[in-house]
């Protein structure tokens, strides 16, 4: 007699929004994980047309929502949950669209590598959650867990534009 063997019925949803299982591995900042997975995301595919890196970064949107709204109710850790990072993700992924990230910037004496310039920037807005930010993240389920990362990445593009513009 085979025994079926129970797996997790959420498993996908939880192996997605928490970066592969990533925010359970290490579990300490979980945000600034997902912000790393999404600039090494950005990073493959940073040589690709920018109609190309749109359409992926929409195609991200779309389905994080759902994906996090789903995994909120997952994980019952009340709203936008600290193990989701898919919404970092997506929100670093969407600032990479507009860069170079592979350009080097002179800050002060210093090269700077526009990808870490980029994660710092938008790790700051994350963390501070300056407004509309913490109205946004109010919305219901992933809408709220998404568009929040979103905001603080138009934020980090417009701070790099300044520094740029500064700086280059």
């Amino acid at each position: 007699m085979i025994k079926k063997i129970d797996c997790d019925r959420h498993f996908w949803v939880k192996f997605f929004s928490t970066g592969f299982f990533i925010s359970f591995l290490l579990p300490f900042i979980p945000g600034v994980y997902g912000a790393i997975l999404g600039i090494g995301f950005a990073l493959l595919i940073n040589s690709f047309p920018i109609i190309l890196k749109i359409i992926i970064s929409l195609v991200l949107t779309v389905v994080s929502i759902p994906l996090c709204s789903r995994a909120e109710k997952v994980l019952n850790q009340g709203k936008d949950p600290q193990k989701v990072v898919i919404d970092e993700v997506v929100g670093m992924q969407f600032v990479a669209i507009w860069f170079n990230l592979f350009q080097k910037l002179t800050i002060f004496s210093f090269n700077v590598p526009l990808w870490l310039l980029l994660l710092l920037i938008y790790g700051f807005f994350d963390a501070l959650e300056p407004f509309p930010i913490k109205r946004i993240e109010k919305l219901f389920g992933g809408w709220g867990i998404v568009l929040d990362d979103l905001m603080a990445g138009v934020y980090t593009i417009a701070s790099l534009m300044i520094i740029l513009r500064i700086f280059n």
